[in-house]
Formats: C-alpha cells, structure tokens, sequence
C-alpha cells in the first residue's frame, strides 16, 4: 500500500514539476530551530500527537485525493486527469483488497509551542 501510495503522489509531483505547476514545501524539520534562532520566545518545544482512527478504502483513497500535488494533477484535466482518475481507481481497488473493511489509521501531527 505504501508503494502504490508513494507512485501515484511521485507521479503527479513530477507532472506538476513539468508543467511548472508545483507547490513550495518548507523543510518542517527547521521550524523548531528557526523559532529559536528569531529570537523572540523564551520557551519553544515540539512535540508529537498521535490519533487513531477507524478507516476503510475510501477514507484512505480520500486522504490521497486530499494532497496537494494529486489536485493540481487532476486540475490539469485532459488526458493527465484521466491518467491521475484511472491510477486513484486502481489504488482504492488495491486498499479493498488489501484491507477487506475497516480498520485503525494512525494520525502523526507536530504540536510547535512557542511562548513570548
């Protein structure tokens, strides 16, 4: 699932890095340093949330559709949305097979606090 996962988001990065069309992504792993080195908190800290949540096949081809570059791919339209459409289709076939029902999904968030 991973795989799957990973070749459809790699696909539509790299049909979007064509088409000059990509996002800016910022390098999470500086923002606690980069709190620090501005000076003007006395206290920063970082921390990681889980949740658990119950999913099926759909949720989790939901959470694949929800990202960025997936959207800008199908926003492309054409023969790429088809191509993108066609590729979701298989991974959500692939995610029902795999899973057969429901089943627990893992949330990771960063919790960032910094105090003045």
């Amino acid at each position: 699932m991973a795989a799957a996962w990973r070749a459809i988001r790699e696909k539509c990065d790299g049909i979007c890095f064509a088409q000059e069309k990509h996002a800016q992504r910022n390098d999470k792993s500086t923002y606690i340093q980069r709190f620090r080195e501005f000076g003007k908190f006395r206290f920063v800290k970082e921390a990681v949330c889980h949740s658990v949540e119950q999913a099926d096949a759909n949720r989790l081809t939901g959470l694949l559709l929800s990202q960025g570059g997936v959207q800008t791919a199908l926003k492309m339209g054409g023969k790429t949305a088809s191509m993108i459409q066609a590729d979701m289709q298989a991974f959500r076939e692939l995610a029902e097979s795999h899973f057969r029902g429901p089943f627990d999904l893992v949330f990771s968030y960063r919790l960032r606090l910094a105090v003045k």
